[in-house]
């Protein structure tokens, strides 16, 4: 993982508030499972949503993996926001 990062440190906690908001606040803390840097292939980061159109540019970012209540979440980067992928959840 690349937590020493400040930028890395910023989208992890920005993912991590948005699990946190998403769940409930009842809900665990998320837990850091993994974060890796990838090079998305377009502006979609990974996670294209029916119907929308996305630059076809690379665009550099972070997978990111959260745990909440034994579930595990993906969140997809580029270097300023996050995104959920709906399709990134399993059973831990």
């Amino acid at each position: 993982m690349c937590l020493g990062d400040p930028t890395v440190r910023r989208l992890v906690s920005l993912a991590s508030a948005d699990l946190k908001r998403r769940l409930g606040p009842k809900s665990p803390v998320p837990e850091v499972k993994a974060v890796a840097p990838v090079d998305w292939p377009d502006a979609g980061l990974g996670c294209p949503e029916a119907g929308k159109l996305y630059a076809a540019v690379v665009t550099p970012g972070y997978r990111i993996e959260l745990e909440s209540g034994g579930v595990r979440y993906r969140y997809h980067t580029d270097r300023a926001r996050v995104k959920l992928c709906t399709g990134g959840t399993s059973r831990a």
